[in-house]
């Protein structure tokens, strides 16, 4: 459903609540906390931007600005950047705590004036006055325990601290690789700038922010924005769940579809199912969980990144995640607006097999089957009374077929690329041999090597065959050189984005240097599964030779081998190994089956837990790529708000009206005046 679509959905949902009044607050607390976000987040990145430029202002003031940058030059501004940490520590200190106060205001408010204006309306004698002085003294111990508690240890100012700590560093090591260089203090300065505001350094260097790495986040203020972005929608929650808790009239919360959600799942049955006879999707008094539909995996599982494979705890903010469509089961990359991260005891459950391993919390979305695919909750597939289900392995994935794929200088045909890069990146490596020529190596003998020759007869260059095989050409050893050595090695772009079919071309490739065929068996399950294994020393290669498994349409497995000063043998020979080594399996199941009653297949069961959960929030789709003890699946996320869900006004001011003539003939009115009202005012 599209955004602007599932919007008027909430915005109808809540113009159908019968009392008209209350529905009117309740948009206008929506509108207002959402008007907060809009206005906060540039203010905030705005913070940031504006601590860069100063720092870019004082290397232009420093002496010899025609001159090089030089370390003692970074001495001198040390003072600038532990300025402008304080200040950014300082002003969004002050300005996300203003926002979580106003946050607060507007998600109490509807329910504040729902019991004002009916007890206005009963004519009750109360000191109004005081009473909403005594709702604003509610308001501030909210915020003040809000910003006090801990996650991970760490409070919410706290982790602005580390932001701005690491904003510093950043801008630090953006200034160290210009040293590095040999740039002067005009030409960092203007590096500054753009890689606060675009994310990318100077142009002319356009591989400076590969070479610095995971040392710098793309966006200087993303981290800052989530962070804002997760607080301020826990407390708008937390807000009504605080007010509610002192408001007679206050049943429960409703909750409401993120306007980010765009296709029917499992959160729009929670939303319409009605669990405690209170209506759809309300949670009674005392009941709300802390976060809404906490879908979130235990400490130890990973989720897929334009990065590679990443905890959730080391997730910076600017990733964009491997993401599936329920609807059509196609991969797209989005990104994240909300992070989520708590500790949680109690049942998790456990979904298991020799190739699969999901550990995650009850209510958590999952994309399951029988004949059809459908979403539900971990809890429920706990509890299936059916025979059998399926757990997707795999999606779908478009690509691209090109006619013609340049690269090096050279047009390749599209196979004949896919196979070349396979080859080289499984046993190849380029070597300067003088001057405008590199010399280009696929080290593969024996048995094997006359395929790759023939394999590589229409490459447009020459193929020399000697001992090994051998190409010379300056412009693509340019390229292949840009792909790392060894455990540095990286699969380019060109591969990555491929339709399915000539993914498989490369996979094939690949694996005749790097790789075997196996078949698995499992005497006692009646089970065989065929296997391809790729072997790499390389993180980040292995991290892409599963992302190219699943897209060809398989399911890999990683298996993180301690062999670094160890013999090996490969296909080619024995080896003694200088890094430990990556073993992913490709296996060709399309789903993981659960079998009531039988030994094979999916084991589902509780587990007790003690430890942190994560979760994200995803632009949209809700589906992501996540890992586990290197066994990978597809499972859901979400992040929802919540609005109040209260008594019928009429019958609430009649039951004040009959309090007021009788006290005790109105039990939780009494109790209210005695146990709340009188302590608030």
């Amino acid at each position: 459903m599209p955004l602007h679509e599932m919007t008027r959905r909430n915005i109808e949902l809540i113009r159908s609540i019968s009392d008209t009044e209350m529905g009117r607050e309740l948009l206008r607390a929506r509108r207002d906390y959402l008007a907060i976000k809009l206005r906060h987040e540039p203010a905030l990145h705005k913070i940031y931007l504006d601590a860069a430029d100063r720092v870019a202002k004082d290397l232009r003031n420093l002496k010899s600005t025609t001159g090089l940058l030089t370390r003692n030059h970074l001495e001198a501004l040390e003072k600038s950047l532990r300025r402008e940490a304080d200040n950014i520590y300082q002003k969004s200190s002050a300005l996300i705590k203003t926002g979580l106060t106003q946050v607060v205001e507007v998600g109490a408010k509807p329910i504040d004036n729902f019991l004002i204006g009916s007890l206005k309306q009963a004519k009750i004698p109360v000191d109004f006055v005081r009473l909403q002085r005594g709702f604003a003294d509610v308001n501030t111990s909210a915020v003040e325990a809000f910003w006090l508690r801990t996650r991970k240890g760490l409070t919410v100012s706290d982790r602005i601290w580390d932001q701005s700590e690491s904003a510093r560093k950043a801008m630090r090591d953006v200034i160290q690789t210009g040293i590095a260089s040999g740039r002067d203090v005009v030409q960092v300065a203007r590096d500054l700038e753009g890689y606060v505001r675009n994310g990318t350094l100077a142009e002319e260097y356009p591989n400076m922010m590969e070479r610095m790495g995971r040392r710098v986040p793309k966006n200087l203020s993303y981290e800052a924005l989530r962070l804002a972005r997760t607080e301020y929608g826990m407390a708008f929650n937390e807000s009504v769940y605080s007010r509610g808790a002192i408001n007679p009239a206050y049943l429960g919360s409703q909750y409401m579809l993120s306007d980010s959600h765009p296709e029917p799942d499992i959160c729009d049955d929670l939303a319409s199912a009605d669990l405690h006879g209170l209506g759809p999707g309300v949670y009674k008094k005392g009941e709300e969980p802390t976060f809404p539909h906490p879908n979130c995996y235990d400490e130890v599982t990973e989720v897929y990144t334009d990065e590679g494979w990443r905890l959730f705890k080391d997730l910076h903010g600017s990733e964009q995640i491997l993401s599936m469509n329920p609807k059509t089961q196609e991969m797209e990359w989005v990104g994240y607006d909300a992070y989520v991260s708590y500790h949680f005891t109690g049942k998790m459950i456990s979904f298991k097999t020799n190739s699969y391993d999901l550990l995650v919390t009850p209510d958590h979305r999952m994309l399951a089957g029988v004949s059809k695919w459908f979403i539900t909750s971990a809890k429920e597939l706990l509890d299936w009374e059916g025979s059998v289900f399926k757990l997707p392995r795999t999606g779908v994935w478009k690509g691209v077929e090109p006619k013609v794929i340049k690269y090096g200088g050279l047009e390749f045909e599209p196979e004949v690329f896919c196979k070349f890069m396979g080859y080289y990146l499984a046993d190849g490596c380029t070597t300067p041999r003088y001057d405008n020529c590199y010399q280009i190596c696929i080290a593969k003998t024996g048995e094997g090597k006359q395929k790759i020759i023939d394999d590589l007869a229409n490459m447009p260059t020459k193929v020399s065959v000697g001992q090994m095989l051998y190409m010379y050409h300056f412009e693509l050893g340019q390229e292949l050189v840009k792909l790392g050595k060894s455990y540095e090695k990286h699969i380019p772009d060109e591969i990555m984005g491929l339709s399915p079919r000539l993914i498989k071309v490369f996979l094939d490739a690949f694996r005749h240097c790097d790789g075997h065929d196996r078949e698995t068996t499992w005497e006692d399950k009646k089970l065989a599964s065929k296997e391809k294994i790729y072997f790499t020393t390389s993180k980040k290669m292995a991290d892409q030779l599963g992302e190219l498994i699943v897209k060809a349409g398989y399911f890999p497995s990683y298996y993180l081998q301690k062999s670094k000063g160890k013999q090996v043998e490969f296909s080619n020979g024995t080896y003694t190994m200088n890094h430990d080594l990556w073993r992913i399996s490709q296996n060709n199941s399309k789903n993981a089956w659960y079998h009531r009653g039988e030994s094979k297949g999916l084991k589902v069961e509780e587990v007790d837990y003690d430890g942190m959960v994560y979760d994200v929030q995803l632009e949209r789709n809700h589906i992501l790529w996540v890992r586990r003890n290197g066994k990978t699946a597809w499972s859901g996320n979400c992040l929802c708000y919540v609005v109040p869900v209260t008594l019928d006004r009429e019958e609430f001011v009649d039951d004040l009206i009959r309090w007021q003539k009788n006290p005790s003939s109105v039990d939780y009115l009494e109790d209210w005046y005695n146990n709340v009202y009188r302590q608030i005012v």
